[in-house]
């Protein structure tokens, strides 16, 4: 349930166009939380208007259909955009989302969690919060060994 993940954002190394990030998730509950497939995920621009954002899901054949996230365990999606247009001199793509919004992957007892409740965060600031297309690389959800 979403009510049990807690989420924050993790950026990955890296000085180029393009920049690796991460979602990661905590589960809070006393007990374990199975998930399978890609998150349902939401940018927002200060105002809280929504920013179209191109999701590229792409497949991970190391990740299983379905993952298990134990009590106190972590969860993991990576992600991955361009933050600049151009390289030397970069220039900051734009939009700049303020937060972001995650829901949890449609499943049998909630086939539209886009109509539910989301968690929201902030997004990250700085250079590598822009983002050119918009567009970003995404992959399933995962567990943190």
């Amino acid at each position: 349930m979403l009510a049990d993940l807690r989420f924050s954002l993790s950026l990955g190394s890296g000085g180029g166009v393009g920049i690796p990030g991460s979602l990661l998730m905590t589960n809070t509950s006393g007990r374990r939380c199975a998930l399978s497939g890609y998150l349902l995920l939401t940018w927002r621009d200060a105002n809280g208007a929504v920013i179209a954002v191109r999701v590229n899901k792409r497949p991970d054949p190391q990740t299983p259909h379905t993952v298990a996230i134990k009590p106190g365990g972590r969860g993991i999606v990576g992600l991955g955009w361009q933050r600049y247009k151009s390289e030397p001199p970069p220039v900051l793509c734009t939009p700049v989302p303020k937060t972001l919004e995650v829901r949890l992957p449609p499943t049998v007892q909630n086939p539209h969690p886009e109509n539910g409740p989301a968690k929201r965060i902030s997004w990250f600031t700085g250079d590598s919060a822009g983002m050119c297309g918009p567009k970003v690389d995404m992959l399933p959800v995962d567990v943190v060994s």
